[in-house]
């Protein structure tokens, strides 16, 4: 019976540090999601050197091509917000909320609801917290969820002239009534977030950068 009250207690502070909370995750007011046609990626979320030849920036079209995810992580609430890459979102410490939506609302807008109930690295778990907070987007062929997604940016196979992309970081204070703002107010996302094109490189290109790694391994092992 000790045991048992000892784990139902554990299992109860495993509640409270990743427990539910509201979040506002719409951008109905801004700021809107949009393809980015100055930057080019790779199927595994890395940056491309190459120069986008596709039509120029605007704002996702209306409909269900489009998923959205809220990842966070904690904050001090003092010096620089954490980085995000793309390619390196999990290894830099982001935590998917369980908070998702569509870009069904209209052009760039992100239908993740008003007052969303997040789960698993909940910023609202501990009122008065300080956590930071990014946006993933991403076009519906490479995933229709967010582990779907994760699982084909890890393996690195996006589909070429699909797109993805994160927003700039926001800071945030935890807060369960009114839910947590994420756009548009100080130290929120206030900026577009800008989904790149896919480019898969050509097999030349893959066949060259081989053998230019063979060569430098026989080179390092002659010396």
């Amino acid at each position: 019976m000790k045991k048992l009250t000892i784990m139902l207690a554990a299992c109860g502070l495993a509640a409270t540090a990743f427990g539910q909370g509201n979040v506002d995750f719409a951008n109905t007011s801004g700021p809107l999601a949009q393809t980015n046609q100055t930057m080019l990626i790779n199927p595994n979320g890395s940056v491309n050197s190459g120069t986008p030849t596709g039509s120029a920036i605007g704002p996702t079209a209306p409909g269900a091509s489009w998923e959205f995810a809220l990842l966070m992580q904690s904050y001090s609430g003092t010096g620089p917000t954490a980085a995000a890459q793309l390619n390196n979102l999990i290894s830099e410490g982001w935590i998917y909320t369980g908070a998702s939506g569509a870009g069904s609302l209209g052009a760039g807008k992100i239908s993740g609801g008003a007052n969303t109930v997040t789960t698993a690295g909940d910023p609202g778990a501990a009122t008065s917290t300080p956590n930071q907070f990014i946006v993933v987007g991403w076009s519906v062929a490479d995933g229709a969820s967010w582990s779907a997604f994760l699982n084909n940016l890890q393996a690195g196979t996006l589909i070429g002239g699909t797109y993805a992309g994160v927003s700039a970081v926001g800071t945030g204070v935890a807060s369960s009534s009114p839910p947590e703002g994420i756009f548009n107010g100080t130290g929120l996302i206030n900026s577009p977030i800008n989904l790149a094109e896919v480019v898969v490189p050509e097999p030349g290109t893959l066949a060259l950068a081989a053998i230019g790694g063979a060569s430098l391994l026989l080179f390092r092992r002659k010396k």
